[in-house]
């Protein structure tokens, strides 16, 4: 009976013995499997975003970034520091902490990465930033016009062209509206400009409104205007007068 008992207890433990070893392999396995993915994600190159025929690829063991050409395995930036693409055909590059513009059809820079800031291109023209002023250039990098402006605030925000026009700040602070000349259809009067969606604009100024057309004609002046698609409210001791404009 007592040797019954221990050839049983023998037995149990040579298969417990294989279990324990079973689910270490098993475990083992999984955490290699596991070292190996991480190892291949985190070190190993890789691309990032694919920008037409241009794609973002990362060196080895979390190298720094560039850009290259997929027809023709150019390097067309090294050093990248990020991209900032709207779907259209040019796209904003940051490299070595220095902006430059990036022709996503073809695969080029359109300038060397030498812009302190740098904005979309929009209607043909984007802002770009030198020596802490504002100024503006076409496709081929060439400035549109003299004028350079000082840096806008929160105020001003995307800083484009809409139907030849652009929101703009001078040098004393205050905001108009300038044409692709770089001349002043809206004088410079104005604590805050904003274009809404349609194209009309709203200008504020001793806390009142003055909504502009999209030619920048006013219409109305009053201390609170409110724009809801086809509808303007102006109110005027909590009683509002609406008004239908042409879109």
């Amino acid at each position: 009976m007592t040797n019954l008992k221990h050839k049983f207890h023998s037995i149990s433990k040579s298969k417990a013995y294989k279990i324990f070893a079973t689910i270490w392999v098993i475990l083992s396995s999984i955490l290699l499997l596991w070292v190996i993915v991480f190892f291949i994600y985190e070190y190993c190159p890789k691309d990032f975003g694919t920008y037409g025929i241009v794609k973002e690829h990362q060196r080895a063991f979390k190298g720094n970034h560039y850009l290259y050409n997929t027809e023709t395995g150019e390097i067309v930036a090294d050093n990248l520091d990020w991209v900032r693409w709207n779907g259209d055909s040019i796209a904003v590059v940051s490299a070595d902490g220095k902006r430059a513009y990036l022709n996503i059809n073809e695969g080029r820079l359109l300038m060397q990465p030498t812009f302190e800031k740098a904005w979309q291109f929009h209607e043909g023209i984007a802002a770009v930033q030198i020596n802490d002023r504002i100024r503006f250039i076409n496709t081929k990098g060439e400035f549109v016009f003299n004028s350079s402006f000082p840096i806008p605030s929160e105020r001003v925000s995307d800083k484009m062209f809409y139907d030849g026009l652009c929101i703009m700040p001078n040098d004393d602070g205050s905001i108009g509206i300038i044409n692709k000349q770089g001349e002043w259809e809206l004088s410079p009067k104005y604590e805050f400009v904003q274009r809404d969606n349609n194209g009309w604009y709203r200008a504020f100024k001793n806390g009142v409104t003055t909504l502009l057309t999209p030619n920048l004609d006013p219409t109305v002046s009053n201390t609170q205007v409110v724009i809801s698609q086809d509808t303007i409210l102006v109110y005027k001791d909590t009683i509002p007068t609406i008004y239908i404009r042409e879109l």
